[in-house]
């Protein structure tokens, strides 16, 4: 009966010893920056697997910013920032492990905006 308990408390010990290795965060951290290399706050950081978000955040003043992540693997880093084109970059992630990424915003949003500006010239000047 002694021998039967000695494979099952080694196989409770493996286990009990592998729990924080399952428990152990990805963390993704990253600075989104212009083309002149100059931080770029307030830009929509997305982590995305096929079209599934596993995370988002908004850079900080300092253009840094930080996910964690629950699983390993190939991602892409999809940023928005003010002013720039969109960026998807790819990244890997490994278990335990922090992977950090630069992103750099490289072209100008081509997007235009017109005002019209429209007057009335009677209002302007009182007729007597």
């Amino acid at each position: 009966m002694a021998g039967a308990r000695t494979p099952i408390s080694l196989l409770i010990l493996i286990i009990w010893l592998s729990l924080p290795l399952l428990a152990q965060e990805i963390v993704l951290k990253g600075r989104v920056v212009d083309p002149q290399g100059n931080d770029l706050p307030k830009a929509s950081v997305r982590v995305v697997d096929r079209d599934r978000v596993l995370g988002q955040t908004t850079t900080g003043a300092d253009g840094r910013f930080q996910i964690e992540l629950f699983s390993a693997g190939q991602f892409v880093v999809k940023v928005d920032a003010s002013g720039f084109r969109p960026v998807e970059q790819p990244v890997s992630a490994t278990r335990g492990g922090t992977a950090e990424v630069t992103v750099k915003m490289t072209e100008l949003s081509s997007r235009m905006e017109t005002v019209t500006v429209t007057a009335d010239v009677n209002a302007m000047f009182e007729v007597k």
